[in-house]
């Protein structure tokens, strides 16, 4: 199956389609847009849309796709970042620079991403006795001002921004170095001025 977006913001089976059977753009638009293996007939419920009463099992429905129940557009999509057991996307990385972690790269996301040696931690600088165990420090990435932020941490150990204490939150920008024990990461951001997720 291939899936597109038509400009209505809806998706559809490129493969099956010519254009979005949502609009009526299509030849085929009174027929049932299959979205799952027809195998798996045992858990189903009914969404009301191509064919009356088509089903579609629970377990299989494609994430990330606007499911059209009675031809009500008003629907929210449900997002990959937000389904169970996927990957959110990534906003930017940090790099270290400095402690036995050097030249290793950490993911960061949406929300807050935080910096410790326990290996739970979203950026897990283990094995390193200098650094906290949990929240050292925390970076956050804010997708409604599209900015990153350095904010302090659990742990009453500081932490440092350039070469200054983090004691509130403080903005951070590319190539920004932090300093957390004796590990040093530089912050490259995914998300700026010429891009967002958004």
């Amino acid at each position: 199956m291939k899936y597109v977006k038509c400009n209505k913001d809806h998706y559809y089976d490129a493969d099956q389609y010519t254009s979005c059977p949502y609009c009526g753009g299509s030849a085929q638009v009174n027929e049932t847009v299959t979205f799952y293996d027809q195998s798996d007939d045992a858990k189903t419920t009914p969404l009301g849309f191509g064919t009356p009463n088509p089903t579609v099992p629970l377990n299989n429905v494609v994430p990330g796709v606007t499911m059209p129940l009675d031809n009500d557009d008003d629907q929210k999509t449900v997002f990959l970042d937000d389904m169970p057991g996927s990957k959110a996307p990534v906003v930017g990385w940090l790099v270290c620079t400095e402690g036995s972690h050097k030249g290793e790269d950490y993911r960061l996301t949406v929300g807050k991403n935080s910096i410790g040696r326990g290996p739970d931690m979203d950026v897990a600088l283990t094995g390193e006795a200098t650094v906290s165990r949990d929240k050292h420090a925390i970076i956050v990435y804010e997708p409604q001002q599209n900015m990153f932020l350095a904010i302090p941490g659990d742990a009453k150990e500081l932490f440092y921004l350039n070469g200054d204490v983090v004691l509130s939150a403080q903005k951070i920008v590319k190539g920004d170095r932090i300093k957390v024990g004796q590990v040093e990461l530089m912050f490259i951001p995914c998300c700026d001025e010429g891009f967002t997720w958004a």
